[in-house]
Order: C-alpha cells, then structure tokens, then sequence
C-alpha cells in the first residue's frame, strides 16, 4: 500500500492504508468537535433561558453580566475600581501592621532637645523632633544660599561697558551689585550729572517758563565758587556727599526756573541741600 501524510494541521505523520489523519489528530478532532458542540447547546439554553443581571454590593444596581461562563463580579464598573484600591490599601496596611509587629521599633533622643521620638520604621527616621526638623530645614537651605552667593560675590561680574575687563565685586553687606567698574561709574556720573538733572527739572515745567539753558557740571561750579555755598556762605565740605546728608552739594538758581529763569552758569551757583531745600522758588537772593 502506498504511503501518506497526515491531514492534520502541523502534522507529518507518514501512515498507510485509507485513512487521512492518523490516531493522535483523530482524537484532538473529536474532542473539539464535542466541545463545539457543547458551548452550542449552552448557548441556545442560555438564549432560552437567561440569567438575571447581577446586584453591585455597593450600591445595589443591576449591571450588565460578563460574557462566558467564568465568574461574575461583584461590583459594578462605577465602583470595582475603588473596591479594589481599598482592598489594596487593607492589604497593605495589614502587612505593614505585621512587618511593625515582627520588627523592634528604636527611639532616639532629638539632637536639640531632650524629647524622646519613635521611629516609624526601624533603621530609619529623623533625627530631631518636628519643631527642630523644620528648623534644620531652613538653616540648611539659608547656608546654602549664602554659600552659593559668597561664590558668586568671589568671582564677581563683568562690567558692563564694552571692552572693559574689569570684574565687578559686590561691595558687601545687602546693597546691590553695581553693573559697571568704579572708573566707569565715576565716569558717567561727571558726564552725565549736570545734563541729566538740568533735563529733570525741565520735564515738569511748561515751554513758557524755559529759559536759556546749556548743561551746568557740578564739579566746575563747586570750582568757580571756591566750594562755598551762596545761601549760607558756609563751605562745602565734601563734593561725593550724597542724600540723606543735609550737606550734599547742589545746584541753586538764583532766579528760579519757574519764574524764568535760565538754567546756565550765569543763574547757577553751588548750595548745600539744606540750603536749597528752605529757599525753595522763593525770592531772588
């Protein structure tokens, strides 16, 4: 008799004689065929015969059956998903309530006070109490922060004008960090000073009061007037002075700009600030 090869899906059997499949795939054949035909009888008794829905344990609605034969849950969709976190978070609690149990909790002494504090956890916890835990915090964080900024004042900053290699370093205390090196700075204030006070003073005077003006330095005025001061007469002591001194050296108009009075050297004259202040826009002397 001629040689064959099994029919079965994946298999190669070689076998003789009529048959198409040999023993083994006859056999997982009929056994699917029995099954096959059991889930159709099961589902034509179902379809004829169906099964409530289930009630969800929490709230007591019916919801929809899972399909199959398995089980069915006990909670509807809304609610399975909390039940399972509460069962979760149970579990956890139970093992950590036994992991307490079978470990011997230390107590140390906080480091800044006499008070006694158990630790949650053997091996591991805080080392001060919550008052002085806080506090440690802090500290910590301030010298940090002052640390990192004393590098920063160390290294200094590039001044700001172009071209200048000059660093910049903080002067120290809680002022701020200037931008520009000392020599530029003393620069743009003997520049700029006299222009930009003249230019102040003329911001909030209408057209009619300007009079003649050109740009005044405090420094060649202090010169001119031997640093005097033409209210009080008295000398001007020192020309860096700055405001809250009653001191500070300023610019005075004989003739006040808002009587028309002209903003050159010829209407100017070197004044203490007290001086100027008390005078005001009164009178010509």
């Amino acid at each position: 008799m001629s040689e064959r090869t099994c029919l079965g899906e994946g298999c190669s059997v070689t076998m003789t004689g009529t048959t198409q499949r040999c023993e083994q795939c006859r056999a997982q054949r009929r056994k699917d065929t029995k099954a096959r035909e059991n889930r159709e009888r099961w589902d034509l008794h179902r379809a004829a015969n169906p099964l409530p829905d289930p009630l969800c344990g929490e709230c007591d609605r019916p919801f929809p059956r899972r399909p199959g034969r398995g089980g069915q849950p006990t909670y509807c969709p809304d609610h399975a998903a909390a039940q399972k976190r509460a069962q979760v978070k149970a579990s956890n609690a139970r093992m950590q309530a036994l992991r307490k149990a079978a470990e011997v909790i230390p107590t140390v002494v906080c480091l800044d006070c006499p008070e006694v504090i158990v630790w949650e956890y053997a091996r591991r916890g805080p080392r001060r109490c919550p008052p002085h835990q806080a506090e440690a915090k802090i500290r910590v964080s301030n010298e940090a922060r002052l640390i990192r900024l004393a590098a920063r004042k160390a290294q200094g900053r590039a001044c700001a004008e172009e071209g200048c290699p000059t660093r910049v370093h903080h002067p120290g205390g809680q002022g701020s960090w200037p931008q520009r090196c000392p020599t530029h700075i003393r620069d743009r204030l003997t520049a700029n000073f006299s222009l930009r006070a003249a230019f102040k003073r003329m911001t909030w005077l209408p057209e009619t009061a300007w009079g003649e003006h050109e740009p005044v330095s405090l420094l060649l005025l202090a010169e001119r007037d031997d640093y005097h001061c033409g209210i009080c007469g008295n000398p001007v002591v020192d020309m860096s002075a700055r405001r809250p001194d009653p001191d500070m050296p300023t610019i005075d108009h004989i003739i006040p700009v808002t009587m028309g009075g002209a903003h050159n050297y010829a209407n100017t004259r070197l004044a203490h600030d007290i001086c100027n202040a008390k005078r005001g826009n009164h009178g010509t002397y």
